[in-house]
């Protein structure tokens, strides 16, 4: 596979060059396995392993590669290495999520809403995230700017963290800090895609009627 990323900032998210670049160039990517980049890091699957390079260290960010430091890496590392079966990963501001063939949920990286780690504070190594609340299996992860957000088997959809200007779509604005179920004002069909900026969200139903919005 090929992907093209662009980077005209300084940091070092474009694995296997050693400098800025202000033009897009091709990465190539051996799988069709989780892939996901955002604000300095990206990930990607070998069919074996997940791999990542890019920043992983400041005052927001504490280890969101999850390789065990929080140093950044110019060329892709081996990530996420205690947690086996790895199907999905996402990338947010400041942690990321993987989800496990069997609907396993780990995250990595900063913690200051609780968003990666329930409460062990921030975490260089994956941490198992107790989702018990939802129906399992997990469908789907997605991080988001210091918030995260599940899809469960019955297609309800969950989420936790920051809460800023309501990104979290739980009728409030503070934050949250257990998995907690989002509870949609009209009648939805089963959740079966969430995409989320860093401070709103979308999610798309079954119905096809148009996606919801919030925050």
């Amino acid at each position: 596979k090929r992907g093209y990323a662009y980077q005209g900032v300084a940091n070092i998210s474009v694995g296997l060059i050693d400098s800025d670049i202000n033009a897009s160039v091709e990465i190539r990517v051996v799988s069709s396995l989780p892939f996901s980049a955002a604000n300095g890091g990206a990930f990607f699957g070998d069919g074996d392993e997940l791999w990542a390079w890019g920043q992983s260290s400041s005052n927001y960010m504490s280890g969101m590669l999850g390789y065990g430091s929080d140093l950044g890496r110019k060329y892709p590392v081996p990530v996420f290495q205690s947690v086996d079966s790895i199907s999905a990963i996402s990338a947010g501001g400041s942690h990321s999520l993987a989800l496990t063939e069997n609907g396993e949920v780990w995250g990595a990286g900063r913690n200051y809403y609780l968003q990666a780690a329930g409460g062990s504070g921030d975490s260089l190594t994956p941490v198992n995230i107790n989702t018990q609340e939802a129906v399992g299996p997990i469908k789907a992860v997605e991080a988001g700017q210091s918030s995260s957000y599940i899809i469960d088997a019955n297609g309800s959809l969950w989420a936790w963290g920051s809460n800023y200007s309501g990104r979290l779509g739980v009728g409030h604005s503070n934050p949250v800090d257990s998995v907690t179920r989002i509870d949609f004002p009209i009648s939805v069909g089963e959740i079966v895609q969430i995409s989320v900026a860093s401070s709103h969200a979308l999610a798309l139903d079954s119905l096809g009627m148009g996606g919801r919005y919030w925050g």
